[in-house]
């Protein structure tokens, strides 16, 4: 605990409680007071010494050294300087960037790196990783990540105030992550691996959520640059996963009186009250959606009520980052260059599973069969065109979730946030929409400039693709992933030109393939040269 952590508690008459102040004085200097705190209260759950008084206490200090922490004065939520030297090369490395988005060599990413190799840029090395994992690069990923995880233990000075460096670190770990599979954690030697990286990437996650707001960008500039609100659902979204994913290992890391389910609670929150107050998505939100429904599942009887819920889970998350934060400036995640070859080792084995191709339904060949013998040769959806260069950078198409959870905000018309209500009511927000119809009625009534990109025909063979017999935004659609699905779709429908709402087959015209989280560009037959609407 810091001096100055004990000389304000000793102004708090609540500080009182017996055994407390001889507790903390004992503890280490460089125990963050919060953690001091849980230990204390353990010890008396142990010794059968804790009542209800006792506890609310201890309860509100750790709520008083929270406020602190909300306040600023801590390294996730202060930034000292945000000038830099180098946002004139990050800059002109998006620029040129994009200029290979189209280009399916991998040669011309390595040349990119190269050219910029000598800034040492966590956005700029995060951004090549990205564009490497795409292109299924994997012998050059194991290559590049050597130099960048040891980049990140050591020079944390040249992102940890830079926006789009601190953002490229955080985005860089987490793909590191990624890699991980959670059952590892418990494995000797590359367990203890896991746990540090898991850490730092909850650190530079919530580094990026908590970045002071008077630096947020509310609209996007220069190729969407972090950090922006996007940038900070992107890391909400991602922090959920983490903790998901590593539930049992967080499970006895989370401060004061919640679970790793009450911060999950409280980040799906977040993410709607970002995504709401940038008119990203509605009202009802997937995100508020999910909050709510995490929140019934959580069996506790002690369960807070959900609104305290949410409050309290952004206070814990804040100072479970800082207590990992601390552990991180004792060098306690440091990686030794045994432990970083020992990683990449791990992550070679992990990227060659994979190398294999997307799963496949058991009922392909009569699926396949069923739409060429009715002359269906493509699938189409249209969208803005200003969308085209995210598609490109993506090398593909992500549905609204993996937009969200990757910093992408598509353009699109007012009526489309009605429409991502549905997906929420329908849980389809993680599926990429397709049409039969070549010209839906739905491009008529949309302002913009319009493309319309074609899709093969074999997105409808994978495994997880869904296919409804009209609109899937309708109340009374119907859909499914078999072949008994598909033939509810009227195609006759789906050739015809319709405008008119009235006419019987408008809905119908309307059939929807639905393919989940994401569309690899090979599957798109005209990103290159996109028909204009």
């Amino acid at each position: 605990m810091q001096i100055d952590e004990l000389d304000i508690l000793e102004r708090v008459e609540a500080y009182k409680l017996k055994g407390l102040p001889d507790f903390l004085e004992e503890r280490p200097s460089s125990e963050d007071l919060g953690e001091s705190l849980d230990l204390y209260r353990r010890r008396l759950i142990e010794l059968n010494l804790l009542n209800e008084n006792d506890d609310a206490i201890i309860r509100g200090l750790h709520l008083h050294h929270q406020a602190r922490l909300l306040k600023g004065g801590n390294p996730i939520n202060t930034v000292k300087s945000t000038d830099t030297n180098e946002s004139y090369v990050i800059k002109a490395f998006s620029a040129e960037l994009h200029s290979v988005f189209g280009n399916n060599s991998i040669s011309s990413v390595i040349d990119l790196y190269k050219k910029y190799t000598t800034y040492n840029n966590m956005y700029i090395n995060s951004e090549i990783i990205e564009q490497l994992y795409k292109l299924k690069a994997f012998d050059e990923i194991t290559l590049l990540l050597r130099t960048f995880i040891k980049s990140l233990y050591q020079y944390s000075n040249n992102y940890w105030d830079n926006q789009e460096s601190c953002y490229g670190a955080a985005m860089l770990v987490n793909r590191i992550t990624s890699f991980f599979i959670s059952s590892d954690i418990k494995k000797e030697r590359i367990g203890d691996i896991i746990k540090s990286t898991v850490k730092l990437s909850y650190i530079l996650l919530s580094r990026v959520i908590f970045w002071p707001e008077g630096t947020i960008l509310a609209k996007r500039t220069f190729y969407d640059l972090p950090i922006s609100h996007e940038h900070r659902i992107a890391a909400i979204l991602k922090r959920i996963d983490l903790l998901e994913k590593f539930h049992i290992y967080f499970k006895d890391l989370i401060p004061g009186l919640s679970s790793v389910d009450t911060l999950i609670v409280s980040d799906y929150y977040l993410a709607h009250e970002l995504s709401f107050g940038s008119s990203t998505l509605g009202r009802n939100s997937e995100f508020k959606r999910d909050a709510r429904n995490k929140y019934k599942s959580i069996n506790d009887g002690n369960i807070r009520p959900y609104s305290t819920c949410i409050s309290d889970g952004k206070k814990d998350s804040l100072e479970l980052a800082y207590r990992f934060y601390l552990s991180y400036k004792r060098d306690e995640l440091s990686l030794t260059n045994d432990d970083v070859e020992t990683l990449i080792r791990y992550v070679i084995e992990t990227l060659n599973h994979l190398k294999s191709s997307i799963p496949l339904k058991s009922d392909r060949d009569k699926i396949l069969d069923y739409l060429k013998s009715n002359d269906i040769e493509y699938f189409y959806h249209f969208t803005e065109e200003a969308n085209l260069v995210n598609i490109r950078k993506s090398r593909g198409l992500f549905s609204q979730r993996e937009c969200l959870s990757n910093s992408i905000i598509p353009k699109t018309s007012g009526e489309m946030r009605h429409l991502r209500n549905k997906d929420a009511e329908f849980f389809l927000e993680d599926y990429v929409r397709l049409s039969f119809c070549k010209r839906h009625p739905l491009i008529d009534g949309r302002s913009g400039n319009l493309v319309l990109l074609k899709f093969k025909i074999d997105v409808a063979l994978f495994e997880s693709t869904l296919f409804s017999d009209r609109d899937a935004a309708l109340d009374e659609h119907e859909h499914g992933n078999r072949y008994e699905d598909l033939l509810k779709v009227r195609l006759d429908a789906t050739k015809r030109t319709i405008t008119d709402p009235n006419d019987p087959d408008f809905a119908y015209c309307q059939a929807e393939i639905m393919v989940r989280s994401f569309i690899p560009q090979d599957y798109i037959l005209n990103l290159d040269e996109p028909e204009l609407l």
